[in-house]
């Protein structure tokens, strides 16, 4: 989030120095603004944008009220900073993973998985996400606008991997958009119904583990996918 790091209030700009010099780093490499943010992703995930309040996120970033209101005019656009940093964030890193797998067929599976793991380690990210999307999804459609280029990329990836096995004849065929939108839905709605699934199967082993759930969404997926 380089650019709220050099923008002054209310979209007026200074220089990297006077911003520094203002608000020195907490610690190394960790600025006040970063903490803000992050203290933005645990309340806006906990409580949703209508629920959050300015001061709880100042708390939690131990710094004054008066800090957020220096960078952010409103609670909503330190909302929609919070959700592109945290989108950016999970999106970047996905890539990065997605990419050093091969084709479709052998690594959807462990593609998935470091999606899956990447929520898992940040569970914060995945309510945050799907708390946007219950409410309308209006800023995450702010954002694809905003930043086309890096917004469904990992997306159109997995899509192009899909659509050349089944030209290779290794995937039958189906409609390869809806295939992956579904798949990877699935991922963030485990995560987000892990209570509900529990109490709908009480007897399944380890039903609270959500790797357990993963699996079998592969195994479905691959196995719906066979030619």
């Amino acid at each position: 989030m380089v650019q709220y790091l050099i923008e002054g209030p209310r979209g007026g700009m200074k220089k990297d120095g006077d911003a520094m010099k203002k608000f020195r780093p907490v610690e190394p490499g960790e600025s006040q603004l970063e903490k803000i943010l992050e203290a933005g992703i645990e309340e806006f995930a906990d409580r949703g944008l209508d629920g959050a309040r300015i001061e709880a996120i100042s708390k939690r970033a131990g710094v004054a009220p008066s800090l957020l209101y220096y960078y952010f005019d409103d609670k909503e656009e330190l909302y929609s900073a919070v959700l592109e940093s945290a989108l950016k964030s999970f999106i970047m890193g996905l890539g990065e993973r997605l990419k050093e797998q091969g084709d479709f067929m052998s690594s959807f599976g462990p593609g998935m998985l470091s999606a899956f793991e990447m929520m898992r380690e940040r569970p914060v990210l995945s309510r945050l996400l799907l708390r946007e999307c219950l409410d309308g999804a209006k800023y995450l459609e702010i954002l694809k606008a905003r930043h086309p280029e890096w917004v469904g990329s990992n997306f159109r990836l997995m899509v192009e991997r899909l659509k050349e096995a089944m030209a290779a004849g290794v995937a039958r065929q189906v409609d390869a958009d809806r295939t992956v939108a579904i798949f990877a839905s699935g991922l963030f709605l485990i995560l987000g119904a892990l209570p509900v699934l529990k109490l709908m199967a009480p007897s399944v082993d380890q039903s609270d583990d959500p790797m357990v759930w993963f699996g079998v969404l592969v195994d479905i997926v691959a196995n719906t996918l066979k030619p």
